[in-house]
């Protein structure tokens, strides 16, 4: 593996542990699954749009894990 992949899966890892835990806007948006509702985040760049969506896509990942 290079050093510049070596450095990026670093940071990534980095990354992953310093999400912002958005419970008020997770949960609100959690509730919408199942209900045959499309959700669409919009807003600035950089504010968080794609760390909710992963934050619902591990809570629902490890709800199926533990059933």
């Amino acid at each position: 593996m290079s050093k510049v992949l070596i450095i990026l899966n670093t940071f990534n890892i980095l990354m992953l542990q310093l999400l912002i835990e958005r419970e008020f806007y997770t949960s609100r948006i959690a509730r919408m699954f199942g209900r045959g509702v499309i959700v669409a985040l919009t807003g600035q760049r950089r504010v968080g749009k794609s760390c909710i969506m992963k934050t619902i896509k591990n809570d629902i990942e490890s709800n199926n894990n533990n059933k």
